[in-house]
């Protein structure tokens, strides 16, 4: 993994060990435990919102004439990353809305005071951040 992606592990990682402990104390009762729940889930919404920037713009950039589609076979470079059409483009896409939708998610639901099921919520939208940092950051 390359420096980018473990920052992004590392920072998927720091959600989960605030955000989790924060929707335990919010079932407890615990005003300060939600607000801090908010407060993690709002700057994670923001940071997957920038995931999902990042995410549409490696889709929109995917690969221009160094492309294996263009170049003659003795040129072709191995990975989906030189494949115009490979379906991992719509995939890292996709993950990545879907941390984005979970992570709005997580904090409706702990809004909604169903707080074991928002930390469920954001420990797989986590997950999903941490798959696409390792599967998509190290060969960008």
């Amino acid at each position: 993994m390359n420096g980018y992606a473990i920052a992004v592990v590392a920072l998927s990682a720091a959600y989960l060990a605030t955000f989790v402990p924060a929707t335990r104390a919010a079932r407890r009762g615990d005003p300060a435990g939600r607000l801090l729940g908010y407060a993690v889930g709002a700057v994670g919404i923001v940071l997957a919102a920038v995931l999902n920037l990042v995410a549409l713009l490696l889709f929109g950039l995917r690969c221009d004439e160094s492309c294996n589609e263009n170049l003659v076979p003795s040129a072709r470079t191995p990975g989906w990353m030189h494949t115009i059409h490979a379906w991992q483009w719509d995939a890292q896409l996709g993950v990545a809305l879907a941390a984005l939708v979970l992570g709005l998610a997580a904090v409706v639901l702990l809004r909604l005071r169903r707080e074991s099921v928002a930390a469920a919520a954001a420990v797989v939208a986590a997950v999903l951040v941490t798959v696409w940092a390792v599967v998509v950051v190290p060969v960008t």
